[in-house]
């Protein structure tokens, strides 16, 4: 869509362009970032060099039954950083993660299945390949850094000309691309019905506090006219009258957290990493994107 609306690869790869604004491509199974959850009904055939590049892997690490489904390319610049996160929406748990590094070289925090245990920090560079199976397939990562390349730039040697390679060396010069595949459905098995039923208990969640927070503003508008209209009265009779306290107490209802507070509360168990109260693990320390997308750090933020 952004080669068509320019004239030249050149044009859409250049410094100012939209291209150096974009952060992620989705792949196969497409991806909702805001409900996090894969679209049942949005989905495009996954790339065939890539499903047969995780094939072999999966072959040689005896990782049998992979089935590349889904794939998320993130697009980092020298400034960019990954949250810490887990990926958890995929529907097969067990499957390994598959994920390739491309460009800049870049620091890649490994940690627990908590946000208590400290990170491992691995240098990763271009061309590198890791995979989180076993164990390691729930455990927090992160990108808090991205590092210029040690490396010479990547070459495309005899696929195509070096002019028309030039704009993507240029491109790459000073970023790094992940593609990062995963398996979503389980072995055998179709797109469930009910796919993320603790999606649903979090949007019921919400219309709830919603609804009681609209309910106790109403009653506590009600109580603070009568008050009003009986204070007027007593003035006009002559009368002293005298209230305990100057405010009106609300109902308990509407000391209930509000619907986004109540959203994030419900979201918290299925991806703790989206919640920012109470302690940080030294992963979310070092980075400050959220929703494990890839961002542009704050100037504030507290470095590796």
């Amino acid at each position: 869509a952004i080669q068509g609306r320019t004239s030249s690869p050149k044009d859409w790869l250049d410094g100012g362009a939209l291209i150096r604004k974009l952060r992620w491509v989705t792949l196969g199974y497409h991806y909702d970032w805001t409900n996090k959850v894969y679209y049942k009904d949005k989905v495009s055939p996954m790339p065939t060099d890539v499903d047969e590049m995780c094939g072999v892997m999966a072959k040689v690490l005896k990782l049998d039954g992979f089935k590349a489904e889904a794939g998320i390319v993130n697009f980092y610049h020298l400034d960019s950083t990954l949250s810490g996160h887990t990926d958890h929406s995929e529907f097969d748990l067990t499957a390994p993660l598959f994920s390739i590094s491309f460009g800049q070289d870049a620091v890649f925090l490994l940690g627990g299945h908590d946000r208590s245990t400290r990170p491992v920090a691995m240098f990763v560079r271009s061309g590198d390949a890791m995979v989180m199976s076993g164990d390691s397939r729930m455990a927090y990562h992160a990108v808090p850094r991205v590092l210029p390349t040690t490396v010479e730039s990547l070459k495309c040697d005899g696929v195509v000309s070096d002019q028309e390679w030039k704009p993507f060396s240029d491109y790459m010069n000073d970023s790094r691309i992940n593609l990062n595949i995963r398996q979503v459905l389980l072995p055998g098995e179709g797109f469930p019905d009910n796919p993320y039923p603790q999606k649903a208990v979090a949007a019921a969640t919400a219309t709830a506090a919603m609804a009681a927070e609209t309910a106790a503003t109403a009653a506590s508008t009600s109580t603070e006219a009568a008050m009003s209209a009986e204070a007027a009265t007593s003035t006009i009779s002559g009368g002293a009258s005298h209230r305990e306290g100057d405010t009106v107490k609300r109902s308990d209802a509407s000391t209930s957290m509000s619907p986004a507070k109540a959203l994030a509360a419900a979201d918290a168990s299925d991806c703790p990493v989206d919640s920012r109260s109470g302690s940080r693990s030294s992963i979310d320390r070092y980075v400050g994107a959220e929703h494990g997308e890839v961002g542009e750090p704050a100037r504030k933020r507290r470095q590796l």
